[in-house]
């Protein structure tokens, strides 16, 4: 059907209204995040224990990782010893869960290197044993299982099924059949959205080339995202929202991500969740690799693949309850 130039008119009204109500809500949202993002960490215990977190964590990662190199993630043992010595200056408190967790992955990757009679620099070595001198913290270790032990609530109740579930980053060579992918895929259609728009897409990339060249985009994924059989991309499509919901597709997307993991674990396959937030060229890269067309927006990558036969997974402590909680009356 020809376009009237009524009809154009309307066209060039919507657009403009779309682009100024982007406009406003970036705005809106973008001066929430500068006055609230966590750039002065020691103001509170709060921010502190955030970036806290997010710095152990690589030490978790890199002790359970399959092929551990000594020595690896030294630098970021560096920073977290540090911040624990800075923690206790600031006079935090020193029973939080998280800041345990960060004692023990200092401990826990000082105990590995002497075990395998490797030496860390002197100064951090120094420093470490500084930080541990008369903490009294209970030993811990990133948990070591075999496959069908991880797997063995499968068949149980949703909450035992939901704490089974853990990142896997320890990938055998077994394929993953188109099949199995496009059942755990439908499977995953069956989160909600938005007036039941089903923006969210899945791309697979099987090709070990093509893996190794979206992992290496990603960069997170060091050292086993390369080794998965299979990159899940998942991408929401923009044009199934409008003009004031442009942060759905993110929404969307992080919902069908969880869904997608839970249906992964379901069917035995080994996940681990990679945040894509790729600058431009990077995002120019990917798109082309997979044909992801302009009006999608890339919401994750999630490497899968079945688990070797022994492997380890990062225990990823949480917060209290009554962090994440809060029942107002």
């Amino acid at each position: 059907m020809k376009q009237t130039k009524n009809d154009k008119g309307i066209q060039i009204r919507r657009r403009i209204k779309a682009f100024i109500g982007r406009w406003i809500g970036l705005r809106h949202s973008w001066w929430r995040y500068v006055k609230n993002a966590n750039c002065d960490y020691y103001e509170s215990q709060s921010r502190f224990l955030y970036v806290m977190i997010s710095n152990y964590h690589v030490i978790e990662k890199c002790l359970a990782m399959p092929n551990f190199e000594p020595g690896h993630g030294k630098e970021r043992v560096e920073v977290v010893v540090g911040d624990l010595f800075k923690y206790r200056e600031l006079g935090f408190d020193q029973h939080h869960p998280q800041y345990i967790a960060a004692m023990q992955a200092v401990q826990e990757y000082n105990q590995v290197h002497k075990q395998l009679g490797y030496a860390l620099p002197s100064g951090l070595q120094a420093g470490i044993d500084k930080l541990l001198e008369g903490a009294n913290i209970p030993e811990h270790h990133q948990p070591h299982v075999t496959r069908d032990q991880f797997f063995v609530h499968l068949n149980d109740g949703f909450e035992e099924f939901a704490r089974s579930r853990h990142s896997v980053r320890a990938y055998s060579d077994k394929e993953i059949s188109d099949e199995t992918i496009r059942a755990i895929v439908d499977l995953a259609r069956t989160t909600p959205t938005a007036c039941n728009r089903q923006p969210n897409k899945t791309y697979v990339a099987c090709d070990k080339d093509m893996i190794k060249r979206i992992a290496a985009l990603q960069g997170g994924g060091r050292g086993f995202a390369e080794n998965a059989n299979k990159l899940l991309i998942i991408t929401s499509v923009v044009e199934a929202f409008g003009n004031n919901e442009y942060q759905e597709v993110y929404k969307a997307g992080g919902m069908y991500v969880m869904n997608l993991l839970y249906a992964l674990h379901a069917y035995q396959i080994g996940a681990c969740p990679l945040m894509w937030a790729g600058e431009k060229e990077r995002d120019r890269q990917l798109r082309q690799i997979l044909d992801i067309p302009d009006n999608e927006e890339i919401i994750m990558i999630v490497s899968a693949g079945y688990p070797t036969e022994n492997f380890k997974y990062v225990t990823s402590v949480r917060n209290p309850l009554e962090e994440s909680l809060a029942i107002v009356k």
